[in-house]
């Protein structure tokens, strides 16, 4: 009967010694994983407020000729498309990552002028997030 009384005051020091180490093992695993979301969400948090603060001066503004070239450079990135339509085209001109804007010739109409403005809209997905900036130019 000895042994066994024995036997068991072994049996729970052992569990009561292994118990904080499993508790420990845990409770670092959960909190390593609670960091990485907190990181993760912190980093999302921060490019959407990036990409908001960039898109934001697109949406429903008044700009001018050069600034489309700076929403091409700014927005490529992120594939979203530029699209332009000047008082001489009679549709859009669609411009992305791989089809970048580059008229030269001041005859041609899709030759946006540096003292042309524009109405810029952002078209967004149903996700909110920006696909495209169109560009109309205004009299």
């Amino acid at each position: 009967m000895r042994k066994f009384k024995f036997t068991i005051i072994a049996v729970l020091v052992v569990i009561a010694l292994f118990i904080p180490k499993l508790f420990h093992k845990i409770t670092d695993k959960a909190s390593d994983k609670a960091t990485e979301v907190t990181q993760d969400v912190g980093k999302k948090v921060t490019n959407e407020i990036i990409d908001s603060a960039t898109y934001m001066q697109f949406n429903n503004t008044t700009v001018l000729g050069p600034q489309i070239q700076v929403a091409e450079k700014l927005v490529y990135k992120d594939g979203v498309i530029i699209s332009v339509k000047t008082l001489s085209d009679a549709g859009y001109k669609h411009y992305s990552k791989e089809n970048p804007y580059n008229v030269k010739d001041k005859e041609n109409s899709s030759y946006i002028k540096l003292t042309s403005k524009f109405k810029s809209v952002l078209v967004k997905d149903s996700k909110g997030n920006v696909t495209e900036i169109t560009f109309d130019e205004i009299k």
